[in-house]
């Protein structure tokens, strides 16, 4: 009764069962790619949340290619710890050691390259700057070591 008043007489059950489960995983798929894009630019496309995106490509599968223009077409949201450091000295950092951090994906040119830079919390003289944020990795006297907190 229900595919006679869909339109999907001549329709199996079978089709209908994996039409079904491929807009599932759709919407699965968006809500996975929303979430990501949000963890990885600090904004979800077009600031939508990712469960909003998963409903609406469930719902309405064609919003699967606005989804894919709102991922290319949404910017990075600038957070406080992308703030990059200011050098003591303009041009190369102090010590340019490299201790492996790194990212499929290459920092933005307006960042400041990886080394030892002032502490900017005070605690401690150096605190290593990996291109991207401030990591545990301090130096005071010229004697590394970690600092958690």
């Amino acid at each position: 009764m229900v595919t006679a008043s869909l339109g999907l007489t001549g329709t199996s059950d079978s089709v209908l069962a994996i039409a079904f489960v491929i807009i599932v995983l759709l919407a699965f798929f968006a809500y996975g790619a929303a979430a990501q894009h949000r963890a990885r630019y600090g904004v979800a496309p077009w600031g939508l949340p990712p469960w909003a995106w998963s409903l609406l490509v469930f719902c309405f599968p064609i919003v699967l290619v606005v989804f894919a223009i709102a991922l290319f077409t949404t910017r990075p949201r600038r957070r406080s710890r992308d703030v990059p450091p200011v050098p003591e000295e303009p041009g190369e950092p102090v010590v340019a050691d490299r201790f492996g951090f790194g990212s499929s994906h290459p920092p933005p040119a307006e960042l400041p390259p990886a080394g030892w830079y002032r502490d900017p919390s005070g605690r401690h003289e150096r605190r290593y700057w990996d291109g991207k944020g401030w990591s545990e990795h301090v130096s005071d006297q010229d004697v590394r070591s970690l600092d958690p907190g």
